[in-house]
């Protein structure tokens, strides 16, 4: 089931319901296509909010997306700059000397900048951010206070606490680094 972030109700519920509600019966069509068109017009309203936030949501990402192909651009240009000196390398060697692993030596000139991704609230993209900081769509953790009243220290040594048996955010990472 997909989550609903964006919603445009029926046009009759947008507008004042006094518009239509007590009008005589010569007006009643009248007025409640008037209520109507109220609606279409808060529809509208809604509508073009909604692809704002959207088209604004896809340039980020296209920002993003063209930041990272930049970097494979420049990767890829470093490789392709390193072609001719291997092909120098190979064309130099016997057949013998092609099928033992040994002759072959090529010089790697790596640039010590490596791409990390850490996983925190940063490089959560914005929808599920938004999504994630929803009070109505994520409850918090239940409170282990009383629970944690009751442990003996001991216990509390030995296990942690109670809060991150139940969620703990850092557990991925955790086990992640110890990989």
């Amino acid at each position: 089931m997909p989550l609903i972030q964006r919603h445009i109700a029926y046009p009759l519920s947008y507008p004042n319901e006094a518009i239509y509600k007590n009008s005589p019966a010569q007006d009643m069509l009248a007025d409640t296509h008037f209520g109507s068109m109220v609606g279409v017009l808060n529809q509208l309203g809604y509508l073009s909010t909604f692809a704002s936030s959207i088209f604004s949501d896809l340039f980020r990402e296209a920002e993003e997306l063209k930041a990272r192909m930049e970097t494979a651009d420049a990767r890829t240009t470093a490789l392709v700059s390193q072609i001719p000196q291997v092909v120098s390398q190979v064309s130099s060697l016997s057949t013998p000397q092609l099928l033992s692993y040994d002759s072959v030596t090529v010089e790697r000139q790596l640039e010590t900048t490596t791409a990390k991704f850490k996983l925190s609230n940063d490089t959560i993209p914005a929808q599920l951010k938004a999504i994630y900081e929803s009070p109505q769509l994520v409850q918090p953790p239940p409170d282990f206070t009383a629970v944690e009243a009751v442990l003996l220290p001991q216990q509390k040594e030995d296990n942690g606490s109670c809060a991150e048996k139940f969620s703990n955010p850092k557990f991925f990472e955790k086990h992640w680094l110890e990989e």
